[in-house]
């Protein structure tokens, strides 16, 4: 656009310098043809002079072959008084001197004239030189009006070129601009897609996996199994669900799963809590899978909030008359090795005993409880309320002390 402007206001500051150039050729045109007729009127000039010139000449040719000089007049006059004898008689010397002062006075009379005819020529030469020069400054003014003119006329097509160049110029670089911001635009909307379905991805895969087993993957695209001493395990099932299965149609049964399950979801998301699976109705998930050390507190909160939220998902259901979900909660802390197994649609999965103890905690609790085993308990006495229950027989585990979480200890202000 810049280049377009620039053009604007060049054409806008160069229009009257075209009108002011083209008034400049007509006044020079114009004074080309007083030039031309003050010439011809000078030639018409110089040829009236030629002409009385050459009659003045010719005059002056005739007095000179009549005219005597005085000198020559009186010689004769004496040699005539010599000869009177000669002289006719009736004529006396009286009127041959009277004679002789009126021819003496018409030489006079040529003379003068003579004179005036020289000073005739003299101002005939005056005025034609005169006419001369005029008309040589004419000439030299008319060519040199001719050269203005010529190069102002140069000067207009060197102009007009200029400007047609500038404006090609100014469309091509108008032109490279617009091709240059829409390739540029286009890359941005490319770049942005790219980004856009980049963060989707990594929403995805850390939908699926912990962020630094999900970092690792993108940046070797392989992730290493990794072994972790104090991680806690949450399972979670649901009372009769077979049962309650019956009385829902397929899609009704995958509608309140995901409900249960979206609510989990949430819950755990708030505690920093990893989710690692879905297996049927059960929901596995699992704190302390860093190499920081941690307790197992938030696991629990968490754990409470979730037969909190499935409480009031039974009130809600009982008032309508509709089937409901109750869970059991079973929680065990100890080592495990965490990794990701399988090449396509792999999946992020934790090994060892404590999962299996943790799935037997689940198995023995009570309908709407939270039920934690005695390494748990041993962490988080001091943070909640436990009832014990003595030792319990899990299956393959023999007897385990077992507690059931009632409420978190109020911390004194």
């Amino acid at each position: 656009m810049k280049y377009l402007f620039t053009l604007i206001v060049f054409l806008f500051f160069a229009f009257p310098f075209f009108g002011q150039s083209q008034v400049d050729l007509n006044e020079l045109n114009k004074r080309n043809k007083e030039y031309l007729d003050l010439i011809r009127n000078m030639k018409n000039d110089i040829e009236n002079l030629k002409d009385e010139n050459e009659s003045l000449l010719r005059k002056l040719e005739s007095l000179t072959s009549n005219q005597k000089s005085i000198a020559e007049v009186k010689a004769e006059m004496a040699q005539e008084k010599e000869e009177k004898e000669a002289i006719p008689e009736g004529r006396s010397t009286e009127d041959i001197l009277s004679e002789l002062d009126q021819k003496e006075a018409e030489l006079e009379e040529l003379v003068r004239a003579k004179r005036a005819v020289e000073r005739g020529k003299e101002a005939a030469e005056k005025k034609n030189s005169s006419l001369n020069k005029q008309v040589k400054q004419s000439e030299e003014g008319r060519a040199k009006a001719e050269l203005e003119a010529a190069q102002n006329k140069n000067f207009l097509y060197a102009l007009a070129m200029a400007t047609m160049f500038i404006f090609f110029l100014a469309t091509l670089f108008y032109n490279r601009f617009r091709v240059n911001k829409k390739a540029k635009n286009s890359l941005q909307e490319t770049n942005r897609q790219i980004e856009e379905e980049r963060k989707r991805s990594d929403e995805l895969l850390l939908n699926i996996l912990p962020e630094p087993i999900a970092n690792e993957l993108k940046e070797s695209g392989k992730a290493s199994a990794q072994k972790y001493e104090n991680v806690t395990v949450l399972f979670t099932d649901f009372k009769d669900f077979t049962k309650v299965s019956e009385k829902l149609t397929p899609e009704q049964l995958v509608r309140e799963l995901d409900y249960c399950f979206r609510g989990f979801d949430f819950i755990i998301s708030q505690y920093g809590v990893e989710k690692i699976k879905t297996i049927g109705d059960a929901y596995m998930c699992a704190s302390g899978l860093t190499n920081k050390r941690t307790m197992p507190v938030n696991i629990i909160k968490a754990a409470l909030e979730m037969q909190e939220f499935l409480e009031d998902y039974k009130k809600e259901r009982m008032v309508k008359g509709l089937p409901f979900f109750e869970a059991r909660i079973g929680i065990h802390t100890g080592p495990v090795v965490a990794g990701v197994v399988g090449v396509k649609k792999f999946a992020y999965d934790i090994w060892g005993d404590t999962v299996n103890i943790a799935a037997r905690m689940e198995a023995n609790a009570g309908v709407g409880k939270v039920n934690i085993s005695e390494e748990t308990y041993r962490q988080v006495k001091y943070n909640f309320d436990c009832k014990h229950r003595g030792k319990i027989e899990a299956k393959n585990k023999g007897y385990i002390d077992m507690y059931h979480v009632e409420q978190p200890i109020a911390v004194a202000t």
